[in-house]
């Protein structure tokens, strides 16, 4: 059986970040670390590699890890709804709609407006941090 760890996101700036990932979304920064050495070239395959980590949890112990490389600058990709692979990352809120605005306050975009789903059972959005990461907001309803 297999549970997921984390989700790891590069960012350009962590500190930057944190204004959406701490700030707005309350994840706790836990384990703030510079990677660089031996084994880190043999885990990701990039020689003279220097990251900075730092791992944020929700109250329920989800974890997204956001990394800053300090070696070598992020290489851009296409990141949109109908691309391959990595899609976005989905996230239970309590306030949909507070959550929304302070995020377009900090000047991030979004596809769309909380809207109630057709069934009911939750209010969702679909917005972008800083790098383009998708991420969607879900506030369950009580039906």
């Amino acid at each position: 059986m297999s549970t997921l760890r984390h989700v790891g996101l590069i960012v350009s700036d962590i500190d930057k970040a944190l204004s959406i990932y701490r700030d707005i979304l309350g994840f706790n920064p836990k384990i703030d670390q510079i990677e660089s050495g031996e084994f880190y070239e043999h885990l990701t395959g990039i020689i003279s590699g220097k990251a900075r980590t730092l791992k944020c949890y929700s109250s329920d112990g989800t974890c997204i890890e956001l990394i800053q490389y300090l070696s070598h600058k992020p290489e851009k990709r296409n990141k949109d709804l109908l691309t391959d692979g990595f899609n976005h990352i989905a996230l239970n809120v309590s306030n949909i709609d507070l959550i929304y605005k302070s995020l377009l306050d900090l000047g991030l975009e979004s596809i769309n407006e909380p809207k109630i789903n057709k069934d009911k059972s939750a209010k969702v959005a679909f917005c972008y941090d800083y790098e383009k990461n998708l991420l969607e907001l879900v506030q369950t309803k009580k039906l």
